[in-house]
């Protein structure tokens, strides 16, 4: 059990560290449009907690859970084409 608490605490630490960095890059990356950013990152976090589970739970009552990894391709490539294709802010 320890040793459990422990690889928690690890992971919880080392995940912080990037918590720590996404406000102040977001507000680095957009100053004139701080508040603006900082909202719709909530919302996507906020809509990514609510829908994950929503979406696992769809996806059990239908078939296999291994077919949610087969329907996140279908919203992770877009994803990944938008922030390859973006240009940095000035």
């Amino acid at each position: 059990y320890v040793v459990l608490l422990g690889g928690f605490f690890i992971q919880g630490a080392a995940f912080g560290v990037f918590l720590a960095l996404d406000r102040p890059l977001l507000g680095h990356l957009y100053p004139d449009q701080r508040g603006r950013i900082f909202n719709l990152y909530a919302v996507m976090w906020a809509l990514g907690a609510t829908a994950g589970p929503l979406l696992v739970n769809v996806v059990l009552s239908v078939g296999d859970w291994r077919l949610t990894y087969l329907l996140l391709i279908f919203v992770f490539l877009p994803t990944a084409y938008f922030v390859v294709s973006l240009d940095f802010p000035t």
